[in-house]
Protein backbone atom coordinates (compact mmCIF):
# COMPACT_ATOMS: atom_id res chain seq x y z
CA UNK A 1 0.00 0.00 0.00
CA UNK A 2 1.44 3.53 -0.75
CA UNK A 3 1.40 6.23 1.38
CA UNK A 4 -0.87 7.67 -0.87
CA UNK A 5 -3.40 5.00 -0.58
CA UNK A 6 -3.11 4.61 3.20
CA UNK A 7 -3.80 8.63 3.72
CA UNK A 8 -7.09 8.17 1.27
CA UNK A 9 -8.44 4.83 3.60
CA UNK A 10 -7.06 6.98 6.70
CA UNK A 11 -9.46 9.96 5.47
CA UNK A 12 -12.45 7.31 4.26
CA UNK A 13 -11.88 6.04 8.06
CA UNK A 14 -12.56 9.42 9.40
CA UNK A 15 -15.45 10.08 7.31
CA UNK A 16 -17.38 6.79 8.18
CA UNK A 17 -16.24 7.42 11.81
CA UNK A 18 -17.83 10.77 11.54
CA UNK A 19 -20.74 9.15 9.85
CA UNK A 20 -21.48 6.57 12.26
CA UNK A 21 -21.30 8.68 14.91
CA UNK A 22 -22.74 11.88 13.47
CA UNK A 23 -20.17 14.20 13.99
CA UNK A 24 -19.94 14.60 10.19
CA UNK A 25 -23.43 16.65 10.38
CA UNK A 26 -22.38 18.41 13.29
CA UNK A 27 -19.69 19.63 11.46
CA UNK A 28 -21.30 20.34 8.37
CA UNK A 29 -23.71 22.46 10.29
CA UNK A 30 -21.42 24.42 12.14
CA UNK A 31 -19.75 25.36 9.01
CA UNK A 32 -23.36 26.34 7.48
CA UNK A 33 -23.40 28.41 11.01
CA UNK A 34 -19.88 30.09 9.95
CA UNK A 35 -20.85 30.89 6.35
CA UNK A 36 -23.93 32.20 7.73
CA UNK A 37 -22.31 34.45 10.23
CA UNK A 38 -20.01 35.58 8.12
CA UNK A 39 -22.50 36.71 5.45
CA UNK A 40 -24.38 38.40 8.03
CA UNK A 41 -21.21 40.20 9.41
CA UNK A 42 -20.70 41.92 5.60
CA UNK A 43 -24.07 42.78 5.61
CA UNK A 44 -23.73 44.90 8.78
CA UNK A 45 -20.44 46.05 7.67
CA UNK A 46 -21.97 47.30 4.70
CA UNK A 47 -24.42 48.95 6.60
CA UNK A 48 -21.87 50.59 8.64
CA UNK A 49 -20.04 52.11 5.32
CA UNK A 50 -23.44 53.13 4.14
CA UNK A 51 -24.24 54.85 8.00
CA UNK A 52 -21.13 56.53 7.91
CA UNK A 53 -21.08 58.05 4.66
CA UNK A 54 -24.62 58.99 5.40
CA UNK A 55 -23.24 60.78 8.89
CA UNK A 56 -20.17 62.24 6.86
CA UNK A 57 -22.84 63.96 4.66
CA UNK A 58 -25.24 64.98 7.26
CA UNK A 59 -22.13 66.42 9.28
CA UNK A 60 -21.36 68.47 5.85
CA UNK A 61 -24.58 69.76 5.53
CA UNK A 62 -24.65 71.02 9.44
CA UNK A 63 -21.00 72.63 9.27
CA UNK A 64 -22.66 74.49 6.37
CA UNK A 65 -25.29 75.62 8.01
CA UNK A 66 -23.84 76.58 11.27
CA UNK A 67 -21.20 78.69 8.51
CA UNK A 68 -24.44 80.59 7.62
CA UNK A 69 -26.07 81.36 10.99
CA UNK A 70 -22.49 82.51 11.95
CA UNK A 71 -22.59 84.82 9.01
CA UNK A 72 -25.86 86.12 9.42
CA UNK A 73 -24.96 86.51 13.27
CA UNK A 74 -22.99 88.99 12.10
CA UNK A 75 -24.84 90.63 9.68
CA UNK A 76 -27.38 91.51 11.96
CA UNK A 77 -24.50 92.85 14.61
CA UNK A 78 -23.56 95.00 11.91
CA UNK A 79 -27.00 96.48 11.11
CA UNK A 80 -27.31 96.77 14.83
CA UNK A 81 -24.53 98.44 14.95
CA UNK A 82 -25.54 100.85 12.01
CA UNK A 83 -28.92 100.85 13.88
CA UNK A 84 -27.46 102.24 16.78
CA UNK A 85 -24.48 104.66 15.60
CA UNK A 86 -27.19 106.70 13.00
CA UNK A 87 -29.45 107.01 15.68
CA UNK A 88 -32.06 104.84 16.03
CA UNK A 89 -34.91 105.79 18.00
CA UNK A 90 -38.26 104.30 18.24
CA UNK A 91 -41.76 104.19 20.98
CA UNK A 92 -39.18 101.25 22.40
CA UNK A 93 -36.54 103.82 22.99
CA UNK A 94 -38.94 105.89 24.36
CA UNK A 95 -40.63 104.07 26.48
CA UNK A 96 -36.76 102.51 27.75
CA UNK A 97 -35.71 106.08 28.95
CA UNK A 98 -39.06 107.30 30.18
CA UNK A 99 -39.25 104.27 32.41
CA UNK A 100 -35.31 104.84 33.32
CA UNK A 101 -34.81 101.36 32.34
CA UNK A 102 -32.19 102.25 29.02
CA UNK A 103 -29.43 99.33 29.49
CA UNK A 104 -27.20 102.15 27.69
CA UNK A 105 -26.11 99.70 25.15
CA UNK A 106 -27.38 100.53 21.74
CA UNK A 107 -26.53 97.35 19.69
CA UNK A 108 -28.36 94.93 22.43
CA UNK A 109 -31.00 97.32 22.78
CA UNK A 110 -31.66 97.24 18.80
CA UNK A 111 -30.63 93.90 18.20
CA UNK A 112 -33.67 93.05 21.44
CA UNK A 113 -36.19 95.19 19.87
CA UNK A 114 -35.41 93.19 16.79
CA UNK A 115 -35.63 90.48 18.31
CA UNK A 116 -38.73 90.49 19.70
CA UNK A 117 -40.50 91.93 16.70
CA UNK A 118 -39.35 88.55 14.93
CA UNK A 119 -41.02 86.81 17.91
CA UNK A 120 -44.10 88.14 18.36
CA UNK A 121 -44.75 88.54 14.32
CA UNK A 122 -44.10 92.28 13.86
Amino acid sequence: MTDKEAIDNLKNYIECLMEDYGYYKDIIEFRDSVEHLEKSLQTQQAEIKKKDKESHFIQSELDIANAKIIELNKIIDEMANSFAEEGFYSEHCQTLIDNDICPDDCNKCVKQYFERKVENGR
